[in-house]
């Protein structure tokens, strides 16, 4: 991940390499250099056990300017992860995770260097990301060699093989973890003083599309209807969201901005469904732990979404997102709220028949294998 330190899609290989740390295997990780405290603190239980962990440094201006004057083919956080690697010889494996499927081509360039087999997690892909034809010629071979090609939902997978023009046999969907019990009981919060929707996602709209949905509620037919929306999550645009609800005249109870929470089951316990206006994902984890909590989700129709729910039988899926579509199908699902209940109900028992109850040893025992 390049955008921020971590996510759903650290805690996938996070969850599946404690699985693996036990005294028969030793775990290398290279991890980006984040100055977050949470991080090192995951990681340092790995480092306590004779496993290795290296932190990546971002290059310097003077790196830049060294490997120019070196003529050097790989920037210097690169070559000390080959490094890294050579020092710690011999690697039976390398798990590569990535944000979109080009996050890591450098990590499998240097595996496939080196000899190392490895297989590579895609955690996100979006039409926008379509590759230039030089790009494809050094991507193509690195996907062809892997061997496994992990994403995190069947819609991103196709995208995937489109986008490079190629069949890849060895590609298989893997779902990533959640903060949910998988057996979460299902009871439905009072609906006496309103609804309440949570949009729960980092607070980037040009992924999570966070102005779609203030656009809608700036609507002249919105302003009085008893419905709030939760905005739960921190990111880089956090201050320009913010003030996005005010330029709109937003304000409580209509929005309602809570930052990070730890504890993901108190959201829904208070909020009636998910609403989550994406450009592009892979496969949202809030969705998911919305449908566990069973909530009714009200999501766009964007990479995996459809693969769990389907419109208007366990939640409704807004066709684009655009602000007509977000607000045709906000309208549509508020005509029907007396059936979010029974929706949610549905929502849950989908998500329990498609989702495995421990996605990190089911990547464990993939990377074993």
């Amino acid at each position: 991940m390049e955008r921020t330190p971590w996510g759903g899609s650290e805690e996938l290989w996070y969850g599946a390499a404690k699985y693996l740390s036990d005294d028969s295997n030793r775990l290398l990780i290279s991890y980006k250099h984040w100055e977050v405290d949470s991080a090192r603190n995951k990681l340092s239980i790995f480092q306590n056990n004779n496993h290795a962990v290296q932190w990546r440094k971002p290059p310097t201006r003077l790196d830049r300017w060294l490997n120019r004057v070196r003529n050097s083919k790989l920037w210097p956080e690169l070559e000390s992860f080959q490094k890294f690697l050579t020092k710690n010889k011999p690697v039976d494996l390398m798990c590569v995770s990535q944000g979109n499927f080009r996050d890591g081509a450098w990590a499998m360039e240097i595996a496939r260097s080196l000899n190392i087999p490895y297989v590579t997690i895609v955690q996100a892909n979006a039409e926008f990301l379509w590759p230039s034809d030089e790009l494809c010629q050094s991507l193509i071979p690195l996907y062809q060699q892997a061997k496994r090609v992990y994403c995190v939902s069947q819609a991103n997978l196709n995208l995937l093989q489109n986008q490079l023009a190629i069949n890849l046999p060895q590609a298989e969907v893997i779902f990533n973890p959640f903060n949910v019990p998988w057996e979460q009981s299902f009871h439905w919060p009072d609906e006496t003083n309103g609804y309440h929707l949570a949009c729960v996602a980092r607070l980037e709209p040009d992924a999570k599309g966070q102005d779609l949905i203030l656009q809608t509620l700036a609507l002249p037919e919105w302003r009085e209807r008893p419905l709030t929306v939760h905005f739960y999550g921190t990111g880089a645009a956090e201050q320009s969201v913010k003030r996005l609800a005010d330029r709109y005249g937003l304000k409580e109870p209509q929005v309602l901005f809570h930052g990070q929470v730890a504890d993901v089951t108190s959201i829904w316990e208070k909020c009636h469904g998910l609403l989550l206006t994406s450009r592009y994902e892979g496969l949202p984890l809030a969705l998911v732990e919305a449908m566990l909590c069973g909530r009714t989700p009200i999501v766009t129709d964007i990479a995996g979404a459809a693969e769990l729910v389907e419109d208007q039988k366990n939640g409704y899926l807004i066709t684009a997102p655009k602000l007509e579509c977000v607000a045709e199908t906000l309208e549509h699902a508020w005509a029907q709220r007396k059936q979010w209940q029974a929706l949610g109900k549905a929502a849950q028992e989908t998500a329990r028949k498609k989702l495995p109850a421990d996605p990190c040893k089911v990547l464990a025992d993939k990377l074993v294998e």
